[in-house]
């Protein structure tokens, strides 16, 4: 029983580390976008706020 859990609870852990992985991956690639459109902090949050909008 006791196995069960520790298996249970690595296999749920390992899966929410690669959905975090992707997410930040993702949220890494749009920045790096933005920042090739803009050099200025608040184009770049706009940029950011903008794909994120349409994603929704």
């Amino acid at each position: 029983m006791l196995r069960k859990i520790i298996y249970a609870i690595l296999v749920f852990g390992v899966l929410g580390f690669g959905l975090f992985t992707i997410s930040t991956f993702e949220e890494q690639k749009l920045i790096k976008k933005c920042q090739n459109q803009s050099d200025t902090k608040g184009g770049i949050t706009a940029c950011i706020e903008y794909h994120q909008s349409l994603e929704s």
